[in-house]
């Protein structure tokens, strides 16, 4: 009797603890210096990794901006 217990124990802490993580977008903000930036892209939650939208941090962080068509890059460079 005990062993069927612990067997529904572990299976129901494994089904229990296993549900994956469901975030929506809306709930990343970007905080820079203690303060929250305004940005009109809300953050991308995409399997786990979060898309920001890079040109309002470097501005925000007085950095000079260059888009690199070509290779789909984007460049901060201090100022």
């Amino acid at each position: 009797m005990k062993r069927i217990i612990a067997v529904l124990f572990l299976v129901l802490m494994t089904i229990t603890l296993h549900q994956p993580a469901h975030a929506d977008s809306n709930q990343y903000r970007i905080m820079l210096d203690g303060e929250y930036l305004n940005t009109e892209l809300a953050p991308i939650n995409n399997n786990g990794s979060i898309y920001v939208p890079m040109r309002l941090i470097f501005e925000s962080l007085h950095a000079e901006v260059t888009y690199v068509p070509e290779e789909g890059k984007v460049i901060g460079k201090k100022r």
